[in-house]
């Protein structure tokens, strides 16, 4: 490219260069933004497609193997004569070598209905009388689990939580607000889990395989 003479460019023929050569910038701006643009699309259809077909295949595969875990912990206790457990939730595969287990594992959904509220201002006021000015360290502890998550939901786990704390509450009402509060659960549905291991000999230990991207 031929170098321009600044010099002996008159103002109007300066303002002419910097316009074009401000165009060519632009110009080659665009093209780099439009190839990014192309090359990010291109990536992310091919990723969310290869993810969406992944996700098809673990989808089929789990209620497969569901399927068939399910079959084969019924058939064992026919083969050897056993009784079958009523509301067994959770069982374990293991092959014969010891060297890898699967676990199928149902949980139950459950959530706090509009009865639990008046349980829980109980509780509430318990603990305040008890504890919030002559034990503030436990009295944060107790109000802590009553915190709703996220969600505005309370935890599931809350009343296993609170009963830990019965015997240092020493309280009628608070026991009484605790059974009403169990009575408060709802079961809104349950989710299948599955998860595997392989044995490791050097470690002595069940490591589980991962199936989440984040622990890939």
């Amino acid at each position: 490219m031929e170098k321009m003479d600044l010099s002996a460019m008159s103002a109007e023929e300066l303002r002419k260069a910097l316009a074009e050569r401000e165009k060519a910038e632009n110009r080659e701006q665009e093209k780099r933004e439009k190839s990014w643009r192309e090359v990010k699309d291109a990536f992310v259809t091919k990723a969310v497609g290869t993810m969406r077909e992944i996700s098809g295949m673990m989808r089929d595969f789990k209620g497969e193997a569901v399927s068939n875990g399910n079959a084969l912990h019924k058939e064992m206790y026919e083969v050897f004569g056993k009784k079958e457990k009523e509301g067994l939730k959770q069982f374990s595969l293991v092959t014969e070598d010891g060297m890898m287990k699967l676990v199928i594992d149902r949980q139950e959904r459950q959530e706090l209905d509009e009865t639990a509220t008046v349980a829980i201002e109980t509780i509430k006021e318990v603990f305040r009388a008890k504890f919030a000015v002559r034990n503030k360290t436990m009295y944060n502890i107790l109000d802590g689990i009553l915190v709703k998550n996220k969600k505005g939901d309370y935890d599931e786990r809350l009343v296993a939580k609170l009963r830990k704390f019965e015997g240092e509450v020493d309280d009628r009402e608070f026991s009484e607000a605790l059974d009403q509060l169990s009575k408060s659960y709802n079961t809104v549905g349950s989710s299948t889990y599955m998860r595997a291991y392989v044995w490791d000999k050097e470690r002595e230990r069940w490591d589980d395989v991962p199936m989440a991207f984040s622990r890939i």
